[in-house]
Formats: C-alpha cells, structure tokens, sequence
C-alpha cells in the first residue's frame, strides 16, 4: 500500500469513530458544564489540570519512541510494551505519592480547598491506570480502528453516566467518580484486547534498558510535561487571583479549544508512523508536505469557524458562561497558531529531534508566566487568554527557524494559501452575518467558498478525496 493510500487509510479509520466519539464527548462535556455551573467546573478544570500534569509524567515520551521503534519493526512490540509498562508502574506510584503530598501541604488553601482536594484525589485514581494505556500500541502497528472503538466506548459510558446520576452543582463529586471509572474500564478492556491478542508484556525484564529508554523519553516527555505546565500555571494564578467562578468561566473556553483540536491530533496520529519512517530529507518533505497541507486546511476553516460563530457557540454553554465568547475569540488565534506548530513539532520529534521542541515551548512557558502574573490581576480571564496566544506565537517562532535548519523548507506557500483562502471565505461570511443573514445559510455559504477556492487554486486534490472515499 503506497504511503499516501496509508496515511488517508490511517486518517478515516481514526476519523470515522473518532467523530462519533467525540460528538458523544462534546455533550457530554457540554452537559457537565451546564449542570454543575462555572464555580463547580473550575474546581473540576483546576483538579484535572493537575492530575493530567501527572499523567503526563507517568506518559513522558514512551509513547513515541514505542511508535517510533514499533513502527520499523513491528517485531519488537511485546518487547516494548514490557518496558513501558514496568517503568511507567513505576513512575505510576512516585507520582500518586508526590499528588498527595502536593494537595497536602502545597494547594491552593480557601473556602472550596476540601472540595478540590477531594476531586483531585478521586481523579488521581486515573494516574495508575494511564500506566496501562495502549494507545501507543495500536498506533504504532496502524491499527487506528481499536483506537477509535475504545474512544467511542469512553464517551457513550460518560454520557449516560453523567445524564442518569448527574441533576445539578451539587453531584460534582459524583461526576468526577464516572469520569474515572469510565476511564478505567476502557483502559482495562484495551489490556485485555491486547492480551488476548500479542500476550501479557514481561514485566520489570531488562531492567538496564531502562539506562536507555528514560533519558530519550524523558527528552521527548519534557515537551508534553511544559505544554500541560501551561494550562497548569494558567489555572493555579487564575484560581489565586480570580476565584473557581472566573477559572470556570476560562475553562469552559479552553475546553471548547481542546475540542478544535482534535482534528490536528487524529492527523498527527494518522501521519506519525509514515513520518518516523523516512530518512533522506527529499522523502521527509515530501511526507511533511502532506500533512502540513492537510493539518493547515483543518486548521484555518476550524479557527475561522470559532472567531466567526464564537456568539452562537456560547449560547450552548447557557447564560452562567455569558463572558466565555470573547475568551473563544481570542483564543481562536491560538488555535490557528497550535494547528501551525503542529506542522514542524510533531515531524522534529518523529525525527528524534525532540530537545529543540523543548527549547521552543520552554521560551513559551516564560511568557505565559509573566503575562499572567501581570494581566490576570488586571483583567482576569481575557489576560489568560492574551498569554496563552503568546505562548503559543512564541513557540512557534522558535519551531520554524528550527526546522528551517533541518529541512530548508517551512512550506510558507501551501499555509500562505490556506490562510489566505480561509480569511477571504469567513470574513465574507462574517460580515454576512453582521448584516442578519440566516446563521444556517451563512455557514453553508462559508464552507461552500473556502472549499471551493481551495480546489480551484489546487490546495487540496480531489483526487486524494477520491482515495480516501473508496476507503
């Protein structure tokens, strides 16, 4: 199978389920929102960020380096997964220690500190699950379909379980003790799936290997663990200066954005074997080329979409998140700009190349820092949002002269294009709507012309669209 008819295979068997999945999580994030109100969802967002950072940790970077490794040479896969598990068990039990002595004895301490503690805790559960995640597995023998299935599980046991048991803002705690389990169970039935399939992985074998495997994936793992210190940072100095009302108000906006995200990731999941796989710098580009297209063309109708229809996306939330579309606005640049740093970070790190993508987002994380410190006693949430925009602008910065060393190709052309395309296309759509047309009308007319001047300035192939559909 060519490389191409891979990666469109890879990019529906993700995307087909991963739809279905994530329409699922969209209401039942939406239904969680409504339900347990602003003050409650920032204590969850704040306890979830802090968990998550965690996770992340107990993660580091086995995941790409097992993709990496499994992807050339699909023989190694029990081999592994029998390191990933042992030193992510492991890391598994440091970090549920260290959680416990940080909501102790280092947490933010006022009237909602028992509360917060509590779901931290019961959200904490997921760190020694996430030690048996397999994700990675299945990514790396192309097998997207298990993927997609589990999500699919994940989110349909969340919705019926928040819509049967969760009624008002007092069943916060109750929530947080599905969304756990329900995370548990589907990490349980992928072990056993890949049990039943490849056989239990040797645990605590070769555990010299770990001399290799921690410091390389640490490289990699450092990138994930400065990206969630982030939303970290952002929550704690939000919580501080704010209170949980205002970090709900911030959370429920960044949740819509890790929404428009998706997309990006399933691409990133689709392309990433077929990257870590080519070596000569002509084959690289060529790969990228592709993905760079495809992730751009997502990401500039995404963002578009948001700032244009940001009004009407609020009103799903209810009237308790009235101020969140401004935040969505300001955050829909950040969204244009993370779909950008995707195209030169996730080919660095597929490249082992991930000590310059910690450079970048290590600069990034000082200004989120600052601009926090500084707006956010000021103007509160909108300063969150302002300093994650520079976050992510400054990254990127770093990431296209770093690759631009390695590659001698940033792509400008193709991405010139697609924003091009994807202003003109929203913006009329935009001041359409500002003169009362119909919202339903104008968003079929919005994706109706940038389709359209993408195929007919050739961006996209239809005869790529054709392969895909035959699949």
């Amino acid at each position: 199978m060519s490389d191409t008819r891979q990666i469109l295979k890879n990019a529906f068997s993700l995307s087909a389920a991963e739809l279905a999945a994530k329409g699922l999580g969209v209401f039942f994030s939406l239904y969680l929102m409504r339900t347990i109100g602003p003050s409650n969802f920032g204590i969850f967002s704040y306890s979830k960020a802090l968990v998550f950072g965690f996770i992340v940790f107990v993660y580091l970077g086995f995941e790409q380096i097992g993709i990496r490794e499994v992807a050339r040479d699909k023989n190694k896969l029990q081999k592994y997964a029998g390191y990933i598990f042992s030193i992510r068990i492991t890391l598994a039990i440091i970090s549920s220690i260290v959680l416990v002595v940080f909501m102790e004895f280092f947490s933010i301490n006022d009237s909602s500190y028992e509360l917060r503690k509590m779901v931290s805790y019961i959200y904490g559960t997921l760190i020694i699950a996430n030690a048996f995640f397999l994700n990675w597995a299945y990514q790396a023998i192309e097998k997207m379909h298990i993927i997609a299935i589990r999500s699919v599980l994940l989110n349909l046991i969340n919705l019926v379980g928040l819509l049967l048991f969760v009624k008002d803002e007092n069943d916060l705690l109750i929530a947080v003790w599905i969304i756990a389990i329900s995370n548990i169970i589907n990490i349980l039935w992928m072990l056993y799936h890949f049990i039943k399939n490849f056989g239990f992985p040797k645990l605590f074998n070769e555990i010299a290997m770990w001399k290799t495997l921690i410091p390389e994936s640490f490289g990699i793992g450092l990138i994930f663990i400065i990206t969630n210190l982030n939303i970290i940072i952002t929550l704690q100095i939000l919580t501080y200066f704010g209170g949980d009302h205002q970090t709900g108000i911030f959370s429920a906006a960044y949740q819509l954005i890790v929404l428009c995200l998706i997309p990006s990731t399933i691409l990133q999941q689709a392309f990433f074997p077929q990257i870590a796989k080519s070596y000569q710098i002509n084959e690289r580009n060529k790969i990228v080329s592709k993905f760079v297209l495809m992730n751009m063309f997502t990401g500039v109708f995404v963002a578009s979409f948001l700032f244009v229809y940001s009004d009407y996306i609020i009103l799903l939330l209810g009237s308790k998140y009235g101020e969140t579309n401004i935040i969505l606005k300001i955050l829909s640049i950040s969204v244009l700009i993370q779909y950008l740093s995707t195209c030169y970070f996730s080919p660095l790190i597929a490249w082992k190349k991930e000590k310059y993508v910690i450079w970048a987002n290590s600069i990034g994380l000082f200004f989120v820092l600052i601009l926090n410190i500084i707006l956010v006693p000021l103007i509160g949430y909108f300063g969150s949002a302002i300093a994650s925009v520079f976050y992510e602008f400054s990254a990127l910065v770093v990431l296209m002269y770093i690759f631009s060393k390695e590659q001698k190709e940033l792509f400008l052309k193709n991405i010139f294009k697609v924003v091009l395309v994807g202003l003109l296309s929203f913006s009329i759509g935009y001041l359409l709507l500002n003169f009362g047309m119909n919202i339903y009308l104008n968003f079929i007319l919005s994706i109706t012309i940038f389709i359209f001047f993408n195929i007919y300035f050739k961006i996209i192939k239809l005869s790529e669209l054709k392969i895909l559909l035959k699949r």
